[in-house]
């Protein structure tokens, strides 16, 4: 298994607006729905108004190598390049 930490810094005062256009848009609903995904979710820090924490989890590296091809893929990132200021990325393999 897989797992990422994705630490997000939202531009001020963009961190609910970026989850919600992901979930509007259906991202988040594809995402989830992709063959080896086994969670993904967001965490909104309650000290850091700007600050998210997405929590993945891939059943191994050949499906996330397929997630990050995804086509809605690039739609994220282009969301991602208007509310998000930097990210912060942690990988970890599980058995």
């Amino acid at each position: 298994m897989i797992v990422l930490n994705v630490l997000y810094t939202a531009k001020e005062g963009m961190r609910e607006a970026f989850v919600d256009q992901l979930e509007s848009r259906g991202i988040l609903a594809k995402i989830r729905g992709e063959e080896g995904n086994l969670c993904y979710d967001y965490f909104m820090a309650r000290d850091n108004k700007n600050q998210i924490l997405l929590l993945e989890q891939w059943e191994n590296q050949d499906v996330l190598d397929a997630h990050l091809k995804a086509p809605h893929m690039d739609e994220l990132r282009e969301i991602k390049d208007q509310y998000v200021e930097s990210s912060k990325l942690q990988k970890f393999t599980a058995e």
